[in-house]
């Protein structure tokens, strides 16, 4: 029957049968079904003991030993089943596929009229094809503990839903990891056999964090990097919060209520099971799809960057709206203490006050806000910036298509900028931070802030984009080195001058303070804000004077190094 079986799947997807070829041996399973048996048993017997010598109050009235034991064993088994696909999961591809890479089969799969997406599903069901069955062994006594601890079937399988739905997020980011490093041989060989080691830790380190987070208290635009990992949105879930994201609070009881839960464009998207289920899945999708965008692109050539410049603009208008919706709340929101004592708060606070605590609320999240999109745009700074050798024949195709460069309305040099893959990135950089720099100016538009608060933030919004430019033009000056280790090169650069900009900031007077409003200048710096507000307007002047005739030298470099790639290229082919 197993012969058959796997013949009709390598109909459907070769790759897939020849995953389960290599790995359903009768060995394995045995051994596979026998240890997820035995913990189970392990897990079971554990916690009976352990209600032996403790009680439990379950409902508040009376004590309810057999619904404390369906709970605990329901979180013991799903917290040890999500911690197995995670971490072995990543673990299991990111080896395969550095394997694949050293053998030299990589290639040959590569070569394969099969399309990528058939390929790389068929390497996420059939690698970790071992793990899924030492899940789905347990699922029986799990789903017998979640009715026990009186857990509705139809929220159950709404957990399931959110741990396949992370599993692909997860799969999908470690396979794009992999042919990252697999492209760059010398990377290859100092980290293909770490590799493993180092993404599964990281998933691990990340679970811990999630299970035992450091911090008491968690702003809420921030809670949304939380989802990204399942326990947290489970836990949401099952109304059981191992933390709390807004204030301190019971354990257990009504602290999840819809006054309380996620909002998205001030829709109660955590008012019920389903719409948070949905909003969960709709940020792994999101992700999951430009993950597999780029696996799509690298998979078959080695030398394309990540996304194309369509795709990047796509995907920050997409992070953007999805980001923003989570900043958008409720004006009562402002206040600190709603969420203890709404009503004592408008009686003791005068109008003024309130509005103090309101525009401390509103700079905190432009501080946020200001944080996630550096995030963005220096990974599109990385995904976009293309190598020495691909701006080498995108320079020769050039002067062989235009050798007349003085026309410039007719040689499409600004669409190839905006549009074309192969092409510097500085234009497609500056877009994605035009995009990027929206939320922010909508924020500081329509934020609770006064004349000179907006004044400031506008200035600083102007600060963000003058600095990203430049971190992303020198990223991509870096990478048109002739050194081996320009990427390196680009990295140690880029990070220098983040950090260089204090030294900056000291020398042109500008003194730092701990107001969040007074400067997104300085949050780039990694030092505290930059205070503006009583620096005087030539001061200012001099400071975007000196940032933009900067940025000038760079491009002009720019331009130098490209013409001159040109001209080595063409002496080179005649």
């Amino acid at each position: 029957m197993l012969p058959n079986l796997l013949e009709s799947i390598g109909e459907l997807n070769p790759q897939l049968m020849r995953e389960l070829k290599g790995r359903l041996k009768l060995r394995n399973v045995l051994i596979v079904v026998v240890v997820s048996i035995a913990v189970q048993f392990w897990r079971f017997e554990s916690i009976y003991r352990r209600l032996s010598f403790n009680m439990c109050r379950a409902d508040g009235s009376r004590y309810r030993a057999d619904q404390c034991f369906g709970e605990w064993l329901f979180n013991d088994l799903l917290a040890i089943s999500i911690l197995i696909l995670l971490v072995g999961g990543t673990f299991l591809l990111i080896s395969d596929l550095c394997q694949e890479e050293r053998r030299g089969t990589l290639n040959f799969i590569r070569l394969s009229p099969h399309s990528e997406k058939s390929i790389i599903l068929g390497k996420m069901l059939g690698v970790p094809v071992l793990l899924y069955l030492l899940v789905i062994v347990a699922v029986p006594l799990h789903l017998w503990a979640g009715i026990a601890a009186a857990i509705p079937l139809g929220k159950i399988l709404l957990v399931y839903t959110i741990i396949i739905a992370s599993c692909i997020l997860f799969y999908s980011a470690a396979l794009l990891c992999s042919l990252i490093v697999c492209r760059r041989s010398r990377l290859m060989s100092w980290l293909g056999w770490l590799m493993p080691w180092l993404g599964s830790g990281a998933v691990l380190a990340l679970s811990f964090v999630v299970l035992y987070p450091p911090w008491e208290f968690i702003d809420y635009p921030l809670a949304w990097l939380t989802l990204f990992h399942p326990f947290d949105p489970i836990f949401y879930l099952l109304q059981y919060n191992g933390h709390e994201y807004y204030a301190p609070n019971s354990f257990q009881g009504s602290f999840w209520s819809p006054e309380l839960g996620w909002n998205w464009y001030y829709l109660p998207v955590g008012a019920s099971s389903i719409t948070f289920t949905g909003f969960v899945l709709l940020n792994y999708g999101l992700w999951s799809y430009w993950i597999g965008q780029g696996i799509k692109r690298c998979f078959r050539n080695s030398k394309a960057t990540i996304l194309s410049k369509r795709q990047s603009y796509l995907l920050m208008v997409c992070l953007e709206l999805l980001i923003l919706g989570l900043f958008v709340r409720e004006e009562q929101r402002y206040n600190p203490h709603f969420y203890s004592e709404p009503d004592l708060f408008k009686h003791v606070y005068s109008a003024s006050e309130q509005l103090f605590f309101a525009s401390n609320w509103a700079s905190e999240q432009l501080f946020y806000l200001a944080f996630l999109n550096a995030v963005l745009v220096f990974g599109l700074i990385a995904i976009l910036s293309p190598s020495r050798q691909v701006l080498q024949d995108w320079g020769r195709y050039r002067r062989e298509k235009f050798s007349d460069f003085r026309d410039f309305s007719k040689n499409t040099l600004v669409q190839d900028l905006i549009w074309g893959d192969k092409s510097p990135a500085v234009v497609a950089i500056a877009i994605n931070i035009a995009i990027a720099t929206i939320p922010l100016v909508i924020w500081s538009l329509f934020g609770p802030f006064n004349d000179q608060q907006k004044t400031q933030a506008f200035v600083n919004i102007a600060l963000f984009f003058s600095l990203m430019m430049i971190y992303g033009t020198i990223a991509q000056l870096m990478l048109m080195m002739k050194t081996k280790k320009r990427v390196l090169l680009a990295i140690g650069t880029v990070v220098a001058a983040v950090f260089s900009t204090h030294v900056m900031l000291a020398m042109l007077g500008l003194k730092s303070d701990n107001h969040y409003i007074l400067g997104l200048f300085g949050l780039f710096s990694t030092f505290p804000w930059a205070n503006i507000e009583n620096a005087a307007m030539k001061t200012l002047f001099l400071a975007f004077l000196g940032l933009w005739t900067f940025l000038a030298l760079l491009n002009l470099q720019l331009i130098r190094q490209l013409r001159h790639v040109e001209e080595s290229t063409s002496k080179c082919s005649q």
